[in-house]
């Protein structure tokens, strides 16, 4: 059913809304203009998702919070915010998945402008994004970089890129207030 993959999306873009917000109070001023930006789009995104789920008469829920890791500098913001773009590129082709017509072209061109923002972020595209292929945050890197990693059964990894933590990406989360491991 169409209903539970755009209330994902309503969900992931409000996690987005609020981590590109808290996002925008720690990066350096001449930074912040690129956050809010991109908070503004997600803004448009989840309201758009939301009359979708009206439209099918579906409530969206809405977690009571959401976990953001650690912002301590431009590059940890950009690393949390490439995350985000990538968690939403498997929700809107969870979408595409179950949707037809004019639902599934929207939630296609969704996940397209997701990766094109992660790739903004410094994320270093994967050949299928969405397809369950883990991203380390090796694959986050600076534009002028070519280093990176995937997590593929029988593929080895390459070297990280220097000064970017190994691990998945870091990404805002729902939290329902149980305990985050």
């Amino acid at each position: 059913m169409v209903a539970e993959q755009w209330a994902d999306v309503a969900v992931g873009e409000q996690a987005a809304v609020y981590g590109y917000s808290v996002m925008a109070a720690k990066v350096p001023a001449a930074d912040k203009q690129r956050m809010l930006d991109a908070m503004e789009v997600h803004q448009r995104a989840r309201d758009l998702a939301r009359k979708k789920l009206a439209r099918i008469d579906e409530a969206p829920s809405t977690p009571v919070a959401f976990d953001v890791p650690a912002i301590s500098d431009l590059r940890s913001a950009e690393v949390v915010a490439a995350g985000m773009e990538i968690r939403l590129i498997d929700q809107y082709l969870a979408v595409v998945a179950a949707a037809e017509g004019a639902d599934r072209v929207s939630a296609a061109e969704e996940a397209q402008a997701c990766a094109r923002r992660a790739r903004n972020w410094g994320w270093r595209p994967v050949a299928f994004p969405g397809s369950q292929v883990e991203v380390t945050s090796a694959d986050l890197t600076p534009s002028n970089s070519v280093a990176g990693t995937t997590s593929t059964p029988g593929v080895t990894s390459s070297q990280a890129a220097p000064g970017v933590p190994e691990g998945p990406p870091a990404s805002v989360s729902p939290h329902d207030g149980a305990a985050v491991e």
